[in-house]
């Protein structure tokens, strides 16, 4: 019996019924970068890497899942962007934090990391197995602004998508909370949507993501493995 650790981290959810609708006509004033570019040289399938290489520097303690204090959803920055992180609390986590004009914000809406050091007598298959136990298949709502984004089965959005293989290097105190012979470099793979946007319009902004994830052996009986809301509250301000 194959036991993997799958590290989940989301943006907005819940319950989802109706049919997938993806919105093509959504006005917002938060303007994202489309999947096939590759916004800051960066390509689109790995934002998830460039940001899980901050994330998982994140003490556990400050960590969405941790003990410690956590006052805004301001992760770490680049002189282009910004990378955002859900705050704490169970079922909604609500995060508040200023940002400037200047400056683009790259946060997660839905991924799993899968990695040699989570994974029982790893291989590439396993890791490709572990980031599609319950990922593709979860349901989602993502609005901006009270704009309507996307609305259906996570695998069906245009921006859903696995990285390459990497290494990824987990410290001591980390954002998993993993230890031992978790530490240290480790072959990684993310499956997920990662959004970025150009730098944001002066104003207040809301982001909110809501999601349930299903196993696919869970598909038939509708077995809910999590839900969550995650609320992201943006003041942008002139730089």
């Amino acid at each position: 019996m194959k036991v993997f650790r799958i590290i989940t981290i989301f943006v907005l959810l819940s319950v989802i019924a109706a049919q997938p609708q993806k919105v093509l006509n959504a006005i917002s004033p938060v303007e994202f970068f489309p999947p096939d570019s590759k916004p800051y040289g960066i390509p689109y399938n790995q934002l998830g890497k460039v940001w899980m290489e901050w994330a998982i520097k994140l003490p556990y303690a400050e960590g969405p899942n941790g003990d410690g204090p956590r006052q805004d959803c301001i992760m770490g920055e680049t002189d282009s962007i910004i990378f955002l992180i859900n705050n704490k609390g169970s079922g909604v986590r609500e995060s508040d934090c200023t940002i400037p004009t200047n400056k683009s914000i790259l946060f997660p809406v839905l991924f799993e990391e899968c990695d040699y050091g989570s994974v029982p007598s790893p291989t590439d298959a396993q890791l490709i197995e572990c980031a599609d136990f319950r990922n593709p298949n979860a349901n989602i709502i993502f609005t901006v602004d009270g704009n309507l984004i996307y609305q259906g089965v996570h695998k069906n959005y245009e921006n859903y998508a696995r990285s390459d293989f990497f290494n990824l290097n987990i410290p001591e105190d980390n954002l998993f909370g993993a230890s031992g012979s978790q530490l240290g470099s480790h072959r990684a793979l993310i499956d997920g949507t990662f959004m970025i946007t150009h730098p944001l319009a002066a104003g207040s902004h809301e982001i909110i993501i809501k999601w349930t994830q299903l196993a696919d052996s869970a598909q038939a009986t509708g077995q809910v493995y999590e839900t969550r809301d995650i609320i992201y509250r943006i003041n942008v301000t002139d730089s």
